[in-house]
């Protein structure tokens, strides 16, 4: 089933050691496999620090009977249409929360503050924000309401973060070279006025 509270908890564990970083931006990988003997063994590790936690689950007599196995798979097989709805609506929430702290994280950085204008960095801030506190306060949110609140949310954020990440990339460097460029406009500007004056000069 798509959701955890309409499944049957077999075992648990808890993997430690995963560093602090923005919402959504921490990766998990999790391997499942069953052995010859039924065993079903769960790995989770963590991809950015290397931890991992590891179960066994034995094919304990009593867990579940063929009869409860059969009933379980006969719901699952009813309720499929609306699993599907639930799993897309989750999905559709979870992109937005990672949009939403991903651009609200970036404005606030140091990194995107040295490259982007108050006026973007507010922008930005301000419509994550609003975002955030709209997911706070609508938990049943639809999948249509979330999807129309994520192209809203990339319509404001999207160009402001992008022109951003390219200045990011560029470096100190090309901030040199635009100082540059600025400062011989102004000295070539400065020229222009004495330039007009000794061609005064001439024709008098």
């Amino acid at each position: 089933r798509a959701m955890t509270k309409d499944n049957r908890q077999l075992g648990k564990f808890t993997l430690a050691g995963i560093k602090k970083a923005p919402r959504g931006a921490a990766q998990v990988e999790v391997q499942m496999d069953v052995d010859q003997n039924g065993i079903l063994h769960v790995k989770a590790t963590d991809l950015d620090g290397g931890s991992s936690e590891s179960v066994e689950i034995q094919n304990d007599k009593g867990r579940l009977t063929q009869d409860e196995i059969e009933r379980m798979v006969e719901e699952a097989s009813q309720m499929e249409e609306q699993d599907k709805e639930t799993r897309e609506r989750v999905q559709a929430r979870v992109s937005l929360e990672q949009v939403a702290y991903d651009a609200r994280t970036k404005a606030r950085s140091d990194e995107y503050k040295a490259v982007m204008s108050e006026e973007d960095q507010k922008v930005v801030d301000e419509a994550a924000s609003e975002v955030i506190s709209w997911l706070d306060d609508n938990a049943e949110a639809t999948k249509e309401e979330l999807t129309e609140k994520l192209n809203e949310l990339n319509g404001r954020v999207k160009k402001p973060l992008d022109d951003a990440k390219e200045k990011v990339k560029e470096g100190p460097a090309a901030s040199d070279d635009d100082a540059s460029e600025d400062a011989e406009e102004e000295q070539a500007e400065a020229e222009k006025p004495a330039e007009a004056e000794e061609e005064e000069e001439d024709d008098f």
